[in-house]
């Protein structure tokens, strides 16, 4: 009896088992085929040619006159830059036209135009709703306040800009305050930081230690960046990056429950607790801030402050709105004019616009256009 009883057991088991891989396997198949109709360019970004290189002041740069096609869930855009490495298909000469106003654009991949043409960016539908301005987009995937700080004084202070606009994504305080970037695929590049010695800024980590070459501080630093990830509710576990990478099922989970169960569980999310006064990465920024201003003003050039919001904060109640209320505090101390679009995409996002990739997180085409429309709006409001 007692033999009878666990061979069913063990069958009852094996037949449970087999039931599940059963529906791994088909779930495994529904989601690539979900992904396949409504996708380009395959379940994971790639990049087909080479637009970036080693820089030993910005830790990379734009290769000047290159062409590559990157593709994602959710697009595939062709990039192209000129001779002064920006991503732009014409070249824009240091001198002016006379009569021409000139607008410079600094920040990351919201800037660059990830995921979207280069005719679809905020940059050039701002350039067609002002009319006769030159607006010189500077934006370089992946980079900080610090890098796009010194960006501006090697290359952008030559355009002579009339107005310098700085999009800053609430997301740089981390890359503000670290010597190493980590990338897709458990990848990382070093970069510069800036840290804060009596009251200055001061630059370290220069010469870039080249790629692959490891420190003690870089290493110190995926390990704070497991932390930031696990905070944020992404949870590192055996085989998670082979799952990510091979896995459309895993991926459509994640990307789907993962967020809401998260929520459920914890609720609202401190996604970034470096907003506090004090610490090193929000006193760094703000000095960053400050002196982009200052330096800006020194050049003959107006500054404005452009908040790129985090996708996650279209809901609220999904992560803290401290960011946005830290870095309205410090516009309104220093007299930094400030644009923070977070009200007006809220309100389109609940009217059902798309402004984000729902895989990607990066601006869509009509995220861009909103964007545009904003400081286009606040522009014509002074003047231009």
């Amino acid at each position: 009896m007692a033999r009878s009883a666990a061979r069913r057991w063990l069958g009852n088991l094996v037949a449970l088992a087999v039931a599940g891989l059963v529906c791994l396997v088909l779930g495994e198949v529904a989601a690539r085929v979900y992904f396949d109709q409504t996708s380009k360019g395959g379940r994971e970004p790639s990049l087909e040619g080479t637009v970036g290189e080693y820089d030993e002041l910005l830790g990379a740069r734009l290769l000047p006159n290159a062409t590559a096609t990157f593709g994602g869930p959710e697009f595939e855009t062709t990039i192209r830059t000129n001779a002064h490495r920006l991503r732009e298909s014409e070249e824009t000469p240091y001198e002016r036209a006379p009569g021409v106003r000139r607008i410079l654009l600094c920040g990351d991949s919201f800037t660059f135009g990830h995921g979207v043409d280069e005719a679809d960016r905020y940059g050039e539908r701002l350039a067609e709703l002002l009319g006769n301005v030159d607006v010189i987009n500077m934006g370089v995937w992946g980079t900080g306040t610090d890098q796009q700080l010194l960006l501006y004084r090697d290359e952008g202070v030559k355009y002579g800009p009339d107005l310098v606009i700085l999009a800053y994504f609430v997301e740089n305080i981390l890359r503000n305050g670290a010597s190493t970037r980590f990338i897709a695929g458990g990848r990382s590049a070093s970069k510069p930081k800036f840290v804060i010695e009596n009251g200055e800024l001061v630059l370290t980590n220069v010469p870039v230690p080249a790629p692959g070459t490891a420190t003690e501080e870089s290493t110190a630093e995926m390990e704070r960046w497991k932390e930031i990830e696990e905070r944020q509710g992404v949870v590192s576990f055996p085989f998670k990056s082979f799952l990510r990478e091979h896995s459309a099922l895993y991926k459509f989970a994640h990307d789907n429950f993962a967020g809401l169960l998260h929520r459920a569980v914890e609720g609202e999310v401190d996604a970034y607790p470096e907003y506090v006064d004090g610490r090193s990465e929000w006193e760094v920024t703000k000095a960053l801030i400050r002196t982009f201003r200052d330096e800006a003003e020194e050049n003959g050039s107006e500054f404005l402050l452009v908040i790129v919001p985090d996708g996650r904060s279209m809901e609220p109640g999904t992560i803290s709105d401290t960011p946005y209320q830290k870095l309205e505090q410090l516009c309104r101390a220093e007299s930094i004019p400030l644009l923070d679009p977070l009200p007006e995409f809220r309100a389109a996002s609940e009217q059902g616009e798309k402004l984000y990739y729902r895989y990607d997180a990066h601006w869509t085409k009509a995220g861009h256009a909103l964007v545009a429309d904003l400081i286009a709006g606040r522009l014509r409001a002074e003047g231009w």
